[in-house]
């Protein structure tokens, strides 16, 4: 199966951006799941799911804010109780992919379906053991947010430089990229337990793909498609907003390095980088 995650916050279903592309992709697939996690808050008044969606998306409200990790976490339970097999039970006749989507992410139906063509494609050829022995567990597309590449990279930077972007497709090993647009193999999220639900918002990503380079199953199939990423945050001109979030980060950030052996002085530095950021660019009170 081809699963599609989204996980919203204070948003309706209908207000993801890339919704009726989703929905055209699972028209013509038998085998395409569309999973809505709700990390509303109760005092959000959420239309729930409507009923045109109801026999077209799996909905799942937590009524609370889990984090970007646990609700990830959630729809990959989801999705293999959707397999109806034994947990933890996945091979290659029943393994499956989970492409995880944010919700304000412009896609068209071309990403979907050329994922989806090459998930199929690198289990066949794994059947017949024709893959040369390298198991790919993610494949992505070329992401860029206000018409600048962001994502995939090379390796894993603070800063990258334009040498360190991905912008030819093929497999790669030691690559990285953000959580939107990456399709993830379900038997490797499995082996791997997951995203690391000590991270809430930040991080979450990079801290899953060194996870799987560890456990040697990190090469990455990037596609000749790209996706337009929005940061929602990015015009926030609240200060208080704006120094809340940057809580968030820092917390994720430690705990990232924590997960990942970075040093403290490799922590401390980018913190102090974030924070004097927030000091330049002050936003209205």
């Amino acid at each position: 199966m081809f699963h599609i995650l989204v996980v919203i916050y204070q948003k309706n279903i209908e207000d993801i951006k890339s919704l009726p592309a989703m929905l055209k992709f699972q028209e013509r697939h038998e085998d395409v799941s569309l999973i809505v996690v709700d990390n509303s808050n109760q005092d959000f008044e959420s239309k729930g799911l409507p009923d045109h969606l109801k026999e077209k998306v799996i909905y799942i409200r937590n009524e609370e804010n889990l984090g970007i990790a646990k609700a990830y976490n959630i729809g990959i339970n989801k999705a293999e109780e959707l397999l109806d097999i034994p947990s933890g039970t996945v091979d290659l006749d029943t393994d499956g992919w989970i492409m995880f989507c944010d919700d304000d992410t412009d896609f068209k139906e071309r990403y979907f379906e050329h994922a989806y063509t090459l998930a199929n494609k690198v289990l066949q050829l794994e059947r017949r053991n024709l893959s040369q022995g390298h198991k790919i567990s993610i494949i992505t597309g070329m992401m860029e947010s206000a018409g600048k590449p962001l994502s995939p990279v090379h390796r894993y930077q603070r800063y990258n430089t334009k040498a360190n972007f991905i912008t030819k497709a093929g497999v790669y090993m030691k690559a990285d990229c953000i959580n939107s647009g990456m399709a993830v193999r379900l038997s490797s999220l499995i082996l791997v337990h997951g995203f690391d639900e000590e991270l809430f918002l930040d991080m979450t990503d990079h801290a899953l793909i060194y996870k799987l380079e560890q456990a040697g199953i990190g090469h990455m199939l990037v596609m000749d498609e790209k996706a337009q990423q929005t940061f929602s945050g990015r015009n926030e001109t609240s200060r208080e907003k704006r120094l809340a979030r940057y809580e968030i980060y820092k917390k994720d950030y430690k705990t990232f390095c924590l997960l990942t052996g970075k040093s403290k002085f490799y922590e401390n530095s980018e913190i102090i980088k974030r924070r004097i950021g927030l000091e330049i660019h002050r936003g209205k009170t």
